[in-house]
């Protein structure tokens, strides 16, 4: 078990790294996280794990097989998840806070309990506030809804930096059951500000007879005299595809094979395509 904590230790990033959520131009960007960065390291470590779900509020949680969860459990209670030795606990509840649960209103009483607020993140679809209370030990998650249902997701102890990237790990899988095109979408335009920078825009259409997403990337300063001095494209054109092979693999998961996907790497201008990829055939290569 202490093996398979010290792979989740590079995942505490996941935490603390700031990404855009398509906001729109002036405005501040939410603090994220993403199922499909998640993702990327989990497979590249080889954790093994699966999805719970969560039926009242049609949601799912991806849980690492290293925790597993208890069956005598108190009501109002979803799932607890337990390491082995009981170095680890995960709890997943919920309760109705009426009329009053906006998400000031939680802080609030978050704060009154010793609590200290993270602010409210975008989580695969979802907003959440993200809290820590040292006296308690844990970070919990909280979520509200217009119903007035609250469902909150506690990790301790966090004093543990072990159980902090495992906390780390499973927020960022927080996830509708089922998901939107929009969500998609905003979960590759946060894990693309990761692995790509600010040279990038997410576009998607979600009508009911046509679906899709289209991924745009640049390097500031190519244009078709310098790219073949400025890059080598061997190497950009196989990063390109293993990305967008990367995002396909998402979309399967998910269900999503009538969503079309496009990859383009473009110039700044966006007048010119170097590399155009779309429903999993290389459409346009300027080298060829």
């Amino acid at each position: 078990m202490k093996k398979s904590f010290v792979l989740l230790l590079v995942l505490v990033v996941l935490f603390s790294v700031f990404a855009s959520v398509m906001a729109d131009d002036g405005e501040e960007s939410p603090k994220t996280l993403n199922w499909i960065s998640a993702r990327r390291v989990l497979a590249q470590n080889e954790v093994k794990g699966r999805f719970y779900g969560i039926s009242d509020f049609d949601m799912d949680i991806w849980v690492p097989d290293l925790l597993t969860p208890k069956d005598d459990i108190p009501e109002d209670t979803d799932y607890v998840f337990v390491a082995e030795g009981g170095t680890a606990y995960v709890k997943v509840h919920h309760f109705d806070l009426g009329e009053d649960n906006s998400y000031e209103a939680i802080e609030e009483i978050v704060t009154e309990q010793g609590g200290v607020s993270d602010g409210v993140f975008w989580i695969n679809g979802y907003e959440a506030l993200i809290y820590e209370n040292q006296e308690s030990d844990l970070i919990g998650v909280i979520i509200s809804f217009d119903d007035g249902d609250v469902i909150e997701f506690l990790f301790w102890p966090v004093s543990n930096p072990e159980v902090y990237s495992v906390a780390s790990l499973i927020m960022s899988t927080i996830q509708p059951h089922v998901l939107h095109v929009s969500d998609v979408a905003a979960m590759m335009d946060s894990d693309l500000i990761r692995n790509w920078g600010p040279n990038k825009e997410v576009r998607f259409t979600d009508d009911e007879d046509y679906k899709e997403i289209n991924v745009y990337m640049w390097d500031e300063g190519i244009t078709s005299e310098t790219i073949q001095n400025s890059v080598n494209w061997e190497t950009a054109r196989a990063s390109e595809i293993s990305l967008y092979n990367s995002y396909a693999d998402v979309m399967r998961d998910f269900g999503m094979d009538d969503v079309h996907l496009s990859l383009q790497y473009i110039s700044p201008d966006e007048n010119l395509s170097f590399l155009t990829i779309k429903d999993g055939e290389i459409e346009y290569d300027f080298a060829e």
